[in-house]
């Protein structure tokens, strides 16, 4: 009996909760990507300045869709490694130029009028985290095809081609224990973690 007993206590203990979630990542392969962020390239210039990223869907109050964010920063290859510079605001205010089109699998267009994407930077000026959402009033399952069209970033335009999107699904599994012995709110590597395509 109490072996049975500390076998169900350290099950619980290392077992934890599992967490998932799913979200919309790029599956093109016509631009350089980095699963929910793209590589733009300034005029004369051989590598990628720009970096213009998504979260979709993102869940917003008062929304009767999914809502993709929109987000850009400056890259800095500080030492020949990729990283992100956010200090630089110039490239952190995006704006669309155009309409925006969301294309289902079954050949259903949604459009999205420019005037309705809402930038927090233009009612918050002082935000810390400049963003462009955008509200489809749709509920979206399977592969997309999304066409931003013209950005400008920084004075500058850019043409985005067609994004090819599809559901991925993230799982990952903490212990009980894991939880009682983390410090200053950071987890350890999960026991457990995984990712699948959905969809396919």
């Amino acid at each position: 009996m109490r072996r049975i007993l500390i076998f169900i206590i350290g099950t619980i203990f290392l077992s934890g909760c599992m967490i998932s979630k799913t979200f919309y990542l790029i599956k093109s392969t016509n631009i350089e990507h980095g699963g929910n962020s793209i590589y733009l390239m300034e005029k004369n210039s051989k590598i990628p300045k720009v970096l213009l990223g998504f979260n979709f869907p993102v869940s917003m109050r008062k929304s009767k869709g999914d809502v993709l964010r929109l987000y850009s920063a400056k890259i800095d290859f500080t030492n020949g490694i990729k990283g992100l510079d956010y200090s630089d605001k110039k490239y952190r205010y995006l704006e669309v130029l155009n309409d925006v089109f969301i294309s289902k699998s079954n050949g259903e267009k949604i459009k999205i009028a420019k005037e309705s994407i809402v930038y927090n930077y233009k009612k918050f000026s002082d935000t810390e985290s400049p963003f462009a959402y955008i509200y489809t009033n749709q509920k979206f399952t399977g592969p997309v095809t999304l066409e931003l069209g013209k950005v400008k970033i920084n004075g500058e335009i850019y043409n985005i081609p067609p994004l090819h999107l599809q559901r991925y699904k993230e799982s990952a599994s903490w212990g009980l224990i894991d939880d009682f012995l983390m410090q200053g709110n950071v987890r350890n590597k999960p026991l457990y973690e995984s990712g699948k395509w959905l969809d396919d």
